[in-house]
C-alpha cells in the first residue's frame, strides 16, 4: 500500500491506499503501546508510526490536491 501511494498516479487508489495505510499504521502503534507482551525497545521504536502516519498523511494529501512535485 506504500508503493502505491508513493507510486501511484490514479487518485482513487492513492486515496483508498493512504486511508487504509493511515489506519493500519495507527492501530499497529496502539497496539504497540498498550501491550503489555512487546518489550520496552518494540515500544520505543513504535513512536515512529507516527512519523509514517505523518509521511503518508501529506504524500496523500499533496497528490489528491494536484500540488505533489518530487523532483
Amino acid at each position: 500500500m506504500m508503493m502505491c501511494v508513493y507510486a501511484a498516479t490514479n487518485k482513487i487508489v492513492i486515496a483508498i491506499c493512504g486511508a487504509l495505510l493511515t489506519g493500519l499504521f495507527i492501530a499497529a502503534f496502539y497496539v504497540f503501546r498498550t501491550s503489555k507482551d512487546f518489550p520496552a525497545s518494540t515500544k520505543r521504536i513504535s513512536w515512529l508510526f507516527l512519523f509514517l502516519v505523518a509521511a503518508i498523511i501529506y504524500v496523500t494529501y499533496a497528490k489528491l490536491t494536484g500540488s505533489w512535485d518530487p523532483s
